[in-house]
């Protein structure tokens, strides 16, 4: 008799554990939800203005001749072109030397660079230890050198824009987006995916970004990785659908980097596979594809901002101001938001009317 009474409080113990550890798990995952819808609201915030506010103290010297080395993707041509137009309100000359971002041709391009011999340089994608001795001459030669889109100012570059930082807030927020979405549709417990390239750090940290951002508000899910090197860009859509097919519970794709991954988004819906896209630094055919429904969000580019902000940065180098921290405006846009007119679209309106206000031009 006393054996069946204590069996019988064991096993109500137990349940009572049990019933205990999922009561804890299911707080953890509404505490995680909740976390990510409150994220995803300020995030679906579209900025107002620059994140510089301290005009430049002197007037900024005229006739400086600018350099960028193209990474290779769409959207550093894009940032280029930013680059060109935003260098005449300052009386500068930009150059803008293009590559298919193989690493002979960025090194051509950066021979080219030391020769010429600029005033200032913006790096633009490329890893700064790929490029360390052209670095260490311009410097040498006096060449004020700059960057965007790389993790960090290294190797002598004077300030980094859109650095880790902002590439690993474009995985969070995607992650946010996924979380929020799946609770939405009555999914407490997702597999996802982040695909990135492997030869571009920045879209690397945007894939740790969002493996973060997913422990956080929902421990439960899983994340896998696809990681290619640049030299396998042309197979990325085969890359993904032939691991979509072979991993069918995946939900969730989020893509680092949207230049590189475009094309996947064809092969997916044509291979029929159900999964729902986010993107992050969309192009103008990842804007095509949210208005056709076939991706779900994506984080925004600063890809006007960007180029001024490196530009602000060597004004200030040039006239021998501090150059302040410059964390890029942050925005995720929806199929509600998708920005209207032509491309490449502003994240923060009036924001050269802002950078202008700043160098009194």
């Amino acid at each position: 008799m006393m054996i069946g009474v204590m069996s019988a409080l064991l096993a109500a113990c137990g349940a009572s554990d049990n019933d205990q550890d999922d009561d804890a798990e299911q707080r953890g995952s509404s505490d995680g939800v909740a976390a990510a819808k409150a994220d995803l609201a300020t995030f679906e915030k579209q900025p107002t203005s620059i994140t510089v506010t301290d005009p430049v103290s002197k007037p900024i010297p005229t006739g400086k001749k600018i350099y960028m080395v193209s990474c290779g993707l769409s959207t550093c041509e894009t940032v280029g072109k930013a680059l060109v137009d935003a260098a005449k309100v300052l009386g500068w000359e930009m150059t803008v030397l293009t590559t298919d971002g193989t690493p002979a041709q960025i090194q051509n391009a950066y021979q080219q660079a030391v020769r010429d011999k600029p005033d200032g340089l913006v790096v633009v994608g490329t890893d700064p230890t790929q490029i360390a001795p052209y670095l260490k001459q311009l410097q040498d030669d006096g060449t004020a050198v700059v960057g965007l889109s790389i993790p960090k100012a290294t190797n002598g570059i004077l300030w980094v824009g859109n650095g880790e930082t902002e590439y690993s807030g474009f995985g969070r927020q995607m992650a946010a987006f996924a979380v929020a979405d799946a609770a939405d549709k009555g999914l407490d417990e997702v597999s996802t995916l982040v695909t990135t390239v492997s030869d571009f750090p920045v879209l690397v940290a945007t894939a740790d970004g969002f493996e973060e951002g997913m422990k956080q508000y929902c421990p439960k899910c899983s994340v896998d990785v696809v990681s290619i090197g640049a030299a396998s860009i042309s197979a990325a859509p085969e890359t993904v659908v032939s691991y979509l097919r072979s991993h069918p519970d995946v939900k969730y794709m989020a893509v680092s980097g949207a230049a590189v991954w475009d094309s996947a988004t064809k092969a997916i819906k044509s291979a029929g596979l159900d999964v729902t896209i986010i993107g992050s630094t969309p192009t103008e055919t990842t804007l095509a594809d949210m208005k056709a429904g076939d991706v779900a969000a994506a984080t925004a580019y600063p890809q006007l901002e960007a180029p001024l902000s490196a530009l602000d940065a060597l004004a200030r180098h040039f006239v021998g101001d501090d150059i302040p921290d410059s964390k890029m405006p942050q925005w995720i846009i929806t199929e509600d938001t998708i920005p209207t007119g032509a491309y490449p679209y502003a994240v923060v309106p009036g924001y050269l009317e802002q950078y202008r206000a700043l160098w009194g031009k």
